[in-house]
């Protein structure tokens, strides 16, 4: 199996990384974000738990639990 990733820099600074696998017919999308309790400023800690917890309580248009 071919191992070589692709990676793309779009201008925004946000990274792509593409890998094709073609044994199955689907799509995979993950998002990872270079955030948490490490790039916290002292003195203001707390912000990415609240984020996290407001990420899953979903919105009218987008409930919580997904499709």
């Amino acid at each position: 199996m071919d191992a070589k990733v692709t990676q793309v820099q779009l201008p925004n600074g946000m990274v792509l990384l593409l890998k094709e696998m073609h044994h199955a017919p689907v799509v995979s999308w993950w998002v990872l974000y270079r955030v948490g309790s490490r790039n916290e400023i002292p003195g203001i800690t707390g912000v990415s738990h609240w984020v996290e917890h407001m990420m899953f309580k979903g919105t009218p248009t987008f409930p919580a639990g997904g499709a």
